[in-house]
């Protein structure tokens, strides 16, 4: 079963039947744009377009950087391939149907880490911490600059404090798994195939505890990677006839990221991460329709540089690399 989710005829098929639904529901949307908003987008600004996908590009050096910082020394990948494996990760994710862009990513990691499939689950893992942790924070900042900048200094101040608990909760689940998992695996012995399954879980989670510096330096490069990424969306949007404050943005893709978490959809992450954009957007006022029109062209512009990032170094992303 897993080597049916992770082949490449199932993606293929399952992202084009996928893609086939999301524009069986944007071109109706695009249709009932009003002629305004249509003849902004066909009057897109290209010089402001192309400095925003070029800091879209450039934010994958960040991920590549935090991807590193959550391996074992002996296993940290060139900056160059760190970057190709990062854009690819992003590519699958948001393209695989119903968040099985999770395990190709997963399958992906594995391959170029050359790790087993415990180890590279703990990778996972640790990704995930560290980027919902700095989408928490960036999403709920952005939410008190635009929503409650007017009123008092208590109330700017609980939710951006639920915010870092919340955040410094998530960074401190990877002690409490370790901790279990070490129970699990004394429990088990050494025998068993679940045994040796939990053990490599185990290793890939270690590097939190065993290199706390490397663990905190992955959260920088994360917050570094937001910055750039959302930079790179506000100059899109912007060019497309949406100039809108980056705080907007930053709540606007939290937004996009958690619809798209709950709601699964055929076309990967395409339709419900616009919804969830749409939505953030139009409590500002702006239509439903076009915030839905304007998040998808900036959801296929983040995917196409994603996809050109891992284009051109694509053979050195399928050469595995061993593990030593």
């Amino acid at each position: 079963m897993r080597r049916v989710l992770t082949s490449r005829p199932f993606l293929l098929v399952s992202a084009a039947l996928g893609f086939a639904c999301f524009i069986a529901v944007l071109v109706p949307l695009f249709r009932s744009l009003p002629r305004e908003t249509v003849q902004k987008l066909s009057e897109a600004d290209l010089g402001t377009l192309a400095a925003g996908l070029f800091f879209l590009g450039v934010a994958f050096l960040f991920r590549a950087i935090r991807l590193n910082q959550l391996l074992a020394r002996d296993h940290r990948l060139s900056l160059l391939r760190a970057t190709a494996v990062s854009a690819a990760a992003n590519v699958l994710y948001n393209i695989v149907p119903f968040r099985l862009g999770e395990l190709a990513a997963l399958a992906l990691y594995r391959r170029a880490t050359g790790g087993s499939w415990g180890r590279s689950a703990g990778l996972t893992v640790l990704i995930k911490v560290v980027d919902i942790s700095t989408a928490l924070l960036a999403g709920v900042s952005g939410a008190l600059w635009l929503f409650v900048a007017e009123r008092s200094a208590a109330a700017r101040a609980t939710p951006l404090l639920l915010a870092l608990a919340g955040a410094a909760g998530l960074a401190l689940l990877p002690f409490a798994g370790l901790y279990i998992l070490q129970r699990i695996a004394r429990r088990l012995g050494i025998e068993s195939r679940l045994a040796r399954l939990v053990t490599e879980l185990i290793q890939g989670l270690e590097i939190a505890r065993a290199e706390p510096k490397a663990y905190l330096a992955s959260f920088v490069a994360g917050v570094f990677y937001l910055g750039c990424h959302l930079g790179g969306a506000k100059l899109v949007l912007a060019a497309l006839g949406l100039p809108i404050p980056i705080a907007l943005v930053a709540a606007a893709t939290v937004a996009s990221v958690t619809a798209a978490t709950a709601v699964p959809s055929p076309a990967g992450t395409f339709g419900s991460s616009e919804a969830g954009f749409a939505a953030a957007l139009a409590v500002t006022g702006i239509p439903l329709a076009t915030g839905f029109v304007l998040a998808s062209a900036l959801h296929v512009a983040i995917v196409g540089t994603s996809a050109l990032v891992a284009l051109p170094i694509l053979p050195c992303l399928l050469r595995k690399k061993g593990v030593q």
